[in-house]
């Protein structure tokens, strides 16, 4: 991947070694970490640390993708080094002390991936974000879990759409000023909110809904209004300077708002109460169904945007990504059937009209790749 993002054979190569070598440097550390002292743990950490930024640094003239791996691999040791000087110290009992490390462990591997305009360094830095994001919420829901807080796992939800919207208003923002990380922040966005849109589309998510609004405003404001600002922003500068349709900003800021939205009034429209957490359709009020067919649209919506955003823009990652989802979301929809009916006859007809289905979905996916890859030439 060079700094553009661009994927090549060597790229890839050089990613794999690169992730291979942090696999041995973390397999002999585990083997050996009781018998080391102190002293010569941090020794190895930073000398593998620094030894890898050097090899990145030296071979950046001649063999940039070998370059871009080593600069990657700098951000994965500089995470593993936080975290076992970290256990040196005894510093790593709780899910917010572990989140707070790699918070620290965010802001050293985004600040490198900028200096170095290094894409594959940034993808580590995005990793890393996910990853402090969730531990976050873990730690906040055990909180909010011992105080009776009983919509404490709606922060989950609020949480995801709250990295959706970043990742977005960044792609936009870096993508008003011709930043090469802004095809590398829409690929991200759109990895996430198919999470969040396949997760919601779900019957077993319905009941995590209701619970969003009761959550202090401490919580919600921060989270929604970052990434809002971040949106609105981005959307302004992108049209101001004719970097994106007007089409593509609206459409797909709509999809974001729209789920914030759709999360915020269908409860109340409905009537629902959180904790109704269940897997078969037939078990759900006909309120949880309305708002479980509500999100199931949205989520179409979402992945025919994203398709006809990828087409006009000649990114196939991003068609191939939708016509991913859309697979997942089909299989996904199918077992859900099969194990909302009961009965041989039942059963056995699905599993018929599923292997129809399939062969017809197949044939028609097949013309549209054909077609899309011909648009995107």
């Amino acid at each position: 991947m060079s700094k553009k993002g661009e994927l090549t054979v060597t790229g890839v190569f050089s990613t794999i070694g690169a992730i291979l070598i942090s696999l041995g440097v973390i397999w002999f550390l585990a083997s050996n970490w009781h018998q080391m002292p102190s002293f010569a743990k941090i020794l190895i950490l930073v000398i593998a640390t620094s030894a890898a930024y050097f090899a990145g640094y030296k071979l950046e003239a001649e063999h940039e993708t070998i370059s871009q791996a080593m600069y990657m691999l700098t951000a994965i040791l500089w995470t593993l080094s936080l975290f076992l000087i970290a256990q040196i110290f005894n510093l790593t009992s709780t899910f917010q002390a572990n989140s707070n490390i790699l918070l620290v462990a965010l802001i050293g591997t985004a600040t490198l991936s900028y200096l170095l305009r290094s894409a594959l360094t940034l993808v580590v830095a995005i990793f890393t974000f996910e990853a402090w994001v969730w531990l976050q919420t873990l730690s906040t829901v055990m909180a909010m879990e011992a105080l009776g807080f009983e919509g404490a796992f709606s922060l989950i939800l609020l949480n995801q759409l709250a990295v959706t919207g970043t990742l977005f208003g960044l792609a936009l923002l870096h993508r008003a000023y011709k930043q090469d990380f802004a095809p590398i922040y829409t690929w991200w966005a759109a990895f996430s909110i198919f999470g969040l849109g396949f997760w919601l589309s779900n019957q077993a998510a319905q009941g995590f809904v209701p619970g969003f609004w009761q959550m202090s405003m401490f919580l919600l404001l921060p989270r929604l209004a970052v990434p809002a600002l971040l949106i609105g922003a981005g959307t302004y500068l992108s049209l101001s300077q004719k970097k994106i349709s007007k089409f593509d900003a609206w459409s797909g800021a709509s999809i974001w708002l729209g789920y914030i939205i759709a999360i915020s009034i269908l409860p109340t429209i409905l009537g629902l109460a959180p904790g109704q957490y269940v897997f078969r359709i037939w078990d759900m009020s006909p309120g949880y169904i309305v708002q479980w067919l509500i999100f199931n649209a949205i989520y179409i919506a979402l992945m025919l945007t994203v398709i006809s955003f990828g087409t006009r823009e000649k990114r196939t990652s991003l068609v191939y990504l939708a016509l991913l989802y859309f697979v997942v979301y089909i299989a996904a929809r199918y077992i859900g059937f099969i194990a909302d009916l009961s009965g041989y006859l039942a059963i056995s007809t699905m599993f018929i009209i599923g292997g129809i289905g399939l062969i017809v979905v197949a044939y028609f996916l097949n013309k549209f790749r054909k077609h899309t890859l011909a648009q995107l030439r």
